[in-house]
């Protein structure tokens, strides 16, 4: 009997970590099998369901309340972006004009701000979450945007250099795994001088890394340049210093982690998957 019973316990606590795995591995919808039972763990497996609950709950409602405020700023912002634009159709003053389309460009800033902080918010709660996501093939878009950004480059007067390994696959949303590797190379290119030179290399693990020969990120920084609205000393104007934010957001989404080295001289952006301790 008492053999039995340690079985029987151990098969149930077995129960409770392979829910916990499964709610790591993106499926937040699992629960505990066989929460009604009377044994030692019902109240445990009660609780854990609840807490799952109520998690998944709070994500939901999270994702509600950004996109209600993407529409409750966004839409009046446009609004006022078409009349603007409908009186500078009515007017042939050059100053007003001048002036009218300033308003347009800060209205869009706006926008693009927006959407950054919702952007960021929305895969920051979508964080080991892989429901919707699939097998892609990370060595198609590194190609794609190697030769986009080769073609920029070369209008730069930077060097840019691919080295990309094909066949690399990882269980992704392949929109945010662009948008990824743009942010990475985006922050390269804009600190690189003409002269200067930009890397992406992709290898099997899966393992990113894009690198620059520009000023570098000092060492007391490099934790600080992945958090909203960070600005380093002498970053070129533009932007909102939320680029590096989005990457790293995306990358937790993924299960990857993306940090910063000194490069000698410049900087280099490793992304891979996260160790598991």
């Amino acid at each position: 009997a008492g053999h039995f019973a340690a079985r029987r316990l151990r098969v149930r606590v077995g129960a409770v970590n392979a829910t916990f795995t499964a709610v790591r591995a993106g499926h937040i919808e699992a629960r505990v099998p066989g929460a009604g039972d009377t044994d030692e763990l019902t109240e445990l497996a009660a609780n854990t369901n609840a807490m799952l609950d109520q998690v998944e709950r709070l994500i939901q409602a999270q994702r509600a309340v950004s996109d209600q405020t993407a529409h409750e700023i966004r839409t009046p912002l446009m609004h006022l972006d078409t009349r603007i634009l409908k009186a500078m159709e009515a007017t042939r003053d050059e100053m007003l004009l001048r002036t009218l389309d300033q308003s347009r460009a800060e209205i869009r800033g706006v926008v693009r701000l927006l959407d950054s902080l919702l952007d960021i918010a929305g895969t920051q709660a979508m964080r080991g979450d892989m429901r919707g996501l699939a097998e892609v093939n990370l060595s198609d878009i590194a190609e794609s945007l190697a030769d986009l950004y080769g073609a920029s480059a070369e209008e730069l007067g930077i060097g840019f250099h691919a080295r990309i390994t094909p066949g690399v696959m990882l269980r992704a949303d392949p929109m945010q795994m662009m948008r990824l590797m743009s942010n990475l190379l985006d922050n390269g290119f804009k600190y690189v001088p003409s002269g200067g030179t930009v890397s992406l290399e992709l290898s099997p693990g899966p393992r990113i890394v894009v690198q620059d020969d520009g000023p570098g990120i000092p060492a007391a920084d490099r934790e600080r340049v992945f958090e909203r609205y960070v600005r380093l000393e002498g970053a070129p104007d533009g932007g909102h210093g939320l680029g590096l934010s989005l990457a790293l957001a995306i990358a937790e989404r993924h299960e990857l982690s993306l940090h910063v080295e000194d490069a000698a001289p410049g900087a280099r952006f490793v992304l891979q998957r996260e160790e598991v301790s």
